[in-house]
């Protein structure tokens, strides 16, 4: 019989510690901070995305910039902007940043790689845990439930 999945959720804003002490304090996410934060960053790319055909069109140079059109750098453009708008939602609080806190702020601040990414883990890991809690067997590397045997044929 399947484990049945906790719902041990933060339901206070809590304190998570980010390296070269820097510390975050926030509001425990739920579904509708994660959705919004997902709609915020694809809104995002779309505009950048527009913004640059539109300068582009105009016969603006806009070399120096990322390829959009890669789809590596597009979801990797995804995910940060992502990062950004779950600090920009979720974070009330912080110590360690010399500048006051607000969305702007805390947008630059997830720009630091050695900030933004284990934010992400961190914040996400209170639902992760719950989630996987639930699932009584663990995900396989390929991201199902059992592993798989090798499809592809030698060279």
């Amino acid at each position: 019989m399947p484990e049945l999945m906790s719902l041990d959720l933060p339901t206070e804003p809590y304190w998570i510690d980010l390296p070269r002490g820097v510390r975050v304090r926030v509001r425990p996410l739920d579904t509708a901070m994660m959705k919004a934060s997902e709609a915020r960053s694809q809104r995002k790319v779309r505009e950048l995305v527009e913004h640059v055909v539109a300068v582009r069109d105009a016969g603006g140079d806009v070399t120096g910039l990322p390829d959009f059109g890669d789809p590596d750098v597009a979801a990797g453009l995804a995910e940060a902007l992502f990062v950004e708008a779950l600090a920009e939602i979720g974070i009330v609080a912080w110590t360690g940043v010399a500048a006051p806190l607000s969305p702007v702020a805390a947008a630059q601040l997830m720009r630091n790689p050695d900030i933004g990414p284990p934010f992400l883990v961190k914040y996400l890991a209170p639902v992760s845990a719950a989630s996987a809690e639930g699932n009584a067997s663990a995900a396989g590397s390929d991201g199902t439930s059992e592993p798989g045997g090798d499809t592809a044929r030698d060279a």
